[in-house]
């Protein structure tokens, strides 16, 4: 993980000494504070981005903005970024590309199905929907299944989408949900992202070894 306050010598350090193949940046380093609105040069500021394009490295990217991966300014960075500026990086666009709802994906898949050096992690996703846009749509080569375990999936529960807004749902925090109509309670979020996958790939009709790609042979294959 790196923070643009993090030193060019103590990546290219880590890296050459430590094995690290990439960087993980997150929206809540931010330097403008708003970490729901910034933009990636705001949280992986170009200095590191030369760096990374240099070394050729991999950035696994939590993408902000309202909209995530559909979002007009996001796409457009990626665009110059993947086409022009940093042909050497490698992209991973964490939790299909910030699409906990269907509607990032669907609006940005078109865009980024068409530029290189673009790859998703499935960590996280419990709507089937984003899953039936990204298997309908691109490449499964360029798909990693991730799960963000433990920290991200490990309450029951699931990342429940509203419309166009999501929110993590922790069932044992809202007493009112008795569940007096049955026997079965809850399961930990982790699965909930499994039937999920489950569910798509079958509407998508992905082969076993498309699965086997997804869950492991594209990870040994690319790193």
């Amino acid at each position: 993980m790196t923070t643009p306050s993090d030193s060019l010598e103590d990546i290219e350090k880590d890296v050459k000494n430590k094995g690290f193949q990439g960087l993980k940046v997150y929206r809540m380093y931010s330097v403008t504070g708003d970490m729901a609105n910034c933009t990636i040069d705001e949280y992986l500021p170009h200095e590191q981005l030369e760096l990374a394009n240099e070394l050729g490295l991999w950035v696994t990217l939590h993408l902000s903005r309202e909209d995530g991966c559909g979002d007009e300014k996001n796409l457009k960075d990626l665009t110059e970024f993947t086409t022009k500026r940093y042909p050497n990086i490698k992209w991973i666009l964490a939790h299909i590309a910030r699409s906990f709802t269907y509607r990032p994906i669907q609006q940005g898949i078109e865009t980024l199905r068409n530029l290189p050096n673009i790859w998703y992690d499935l960590s996280a996703v419990t709507d089937i929907r984003p899953y039936i846009t990204l298997f309908n749509n691109e490449d499964h080569k360029r798909i990693f299944y991730g799960s963000d375990a433990v920290e991200s999936v490990s309450f029951h529960g699931a990342y429940t989408a509203y419309g166009h807004a999501h929110q993590q749902v922790e069932t044992d925090n809202i007493p009112s949900l008795t569940f007096s109509h049955t026997t079965n309670r809850p399961i930990l979020c982790i699965y909930e992202q499994l039937i999920a996958m489950k569910q798509a790939s079958i509407i998508c009709e992905l082969s076993n070894d498309q699965l086997e790609d997804i869950f492991w042979r594209n990870a040994v294959r690319d790193f």
